[in-house]
Order: structure tokens, then sequence, then C-alpha cells
């Protein structure tokens, strides 16, 4: 079963999880305990009193089954339910491709820009995460603030400036010239960032420059060995 504060359950990118303050509110804190059995329906007032109101949002328009089977994670991103990097690659693009064609008759500046990003030869997972820096979607504080999130008012890299994607991205002494280096480093220091804030554990810069350079090396091996079939494991 889904715990309400612990599990990744939320259609809310990168996180999943539930941002609310945990509250205390029974000795069952699971999602199945959200759900009203009986009309087979969100127990909404429950929910707005539980969470964020933009989060109780977001879950109440998650649709239930009528059945009420037990309560699992799935992945709609392929039929098998489970997510993969692939499966998420490949809804980044079509959301960029139908985002283009929407914008082809006006012209889109970054056009150039999104057609290189999607053919280097990087692992999907920087690219996608590279196309949300550029289109500032990553929840950095300011964007969370801008969206009604109660959240810290400092950048918790530096502790001082609030951070926003150009201060945890581009301003950062990780940022570097080349490309592949600059998009692979800038993921690792977004990891880094998560783990500060959620695991209360951080790499020092070094390896962090020493990890993006290793992950292109070993994509790059990767693929000269089974071409877009084998990918870096995800940073221990």
């Amino acid at each position: 079963m889904i715990q309400i504060w612990d599990d990744k359950w939320l259609p809310t990118p990168t996180t999943y999880k539930v941002i609310s303050h945990p509250q205390d509110f029974n000795d069952f804190p699971m999602v199945i305990s959200l759900i009203d059995e009986d009309s087979k329906c969100w127990k909404s007032n429950l929910v707005r009193e539980l969470f964020l109101p933009f989060e109780a949002e977001t879950i109440l328009r998650i649709p239930l089954s009528f059945s009420l089977p037990d309560d699992k994670i799935i992945w709609v991103g392929n039929r098998r339910g489970e997510f993969s990097v692939k499966s998420a690659y490949h809804i980044a693009v079509d959301i960029v491709d139908t985002q283009a064609v929407g914008k082809c008759s006006s012209g889109d500046v970054r056009a150039p820009l999104w057609r290189k990003l999607w053919h280097l030869n990087l692992p999907p997972k920087i690219k996608i995460f590279a196309w949300r820096a550029c289109k500032n979607a990553l929840p950095t504080i300011k964007n969370l603030q801008s969206r009604g999130v109660v959240v810290g008012k400092t950048c918790p890299l530096c502790s001082h400036d609030c951070e926003s994607t150009s201060r945890a991205l581009i301003h950062s002494e990780f940022a570097a010239k080349d490309l592949k280096i600059f998009l692979s480093t800038a993921w690792f220091i977004w990891y880094n960032r998560n783990q500060i804030i959620h695991e209360a554990t951080a790499r020092p810069a070094i390896q962090i420059w020493e990890s993006a350079q290793r992950l292109i090396q070993d994509f790059i091996n990767a693929n000269s060995i089974c071409p877009q079939q084998v990918y870096p494991s995800q940073p221990g």
C-alpha cells in the first residue's frame, strides 16, 4: 500500500512526493485512508484539510477505480505500467514536438536549441533535465514560491540569494563551456541539491565534476557496444 508522506505517488515532477507538512490525522497514513469506500471518491474535505491548496486539487483530480483495488503506482508512459527512462524520454520529445508545431508559424527562436539538444549523445534523463531547465520548469525555490508553496527563502547551495534556475545552474561554479559537460554537470548539481534537501547529504564539488565526466564517458562507451539500449545507472 502507498504511504501518504513517504511514497512517490503524485503526478508532480520531479519529486512526485507530497510536500505539504505531515499531519497525524490517524494511525493509518496510507492513501487508501483518503478514499471513501462507499462512494468510491476522494474524501475531498479531508484532502483539502491536510494538503496545500494546489496539492489538494492535484490529488482530487487523480481518477479512482470504482472497484477500488489495492492502490499501487502505475506509470502511464507504456503498456506495462512500469517507469523507464526510455518511455519518459519519448513523452518529453512528443511534448516538445507538439509545442514546436504550434510555434512554427510565428517562429520559435529556441527551435535550433531543441534540435541540437535532442541530438546530443547524452542519456535521455540529461536531455529531459536540460529541456526542463531551459523552460524554467525545475522546482527551484523561486518557482515553488511563485506557485504559492511555502519553502525556504535562500539557496540550499550557498544559503544567500533566493534560488532560481539560473542561480542554481548558470551562475554556479560548476558550470562548464562545453555543452555536454555543462548539461551533465548541471544535472549532477541539481541531483546534489535534491540530496541536500531530501536526504541531508551532499557530494564535494570535485566529485560532482568527476561524476559528470564519468557519466558521459560511460554513456559513450555503452552506446559503442549496444547503441541506444544500455545506459549508465543512477548515481549512488
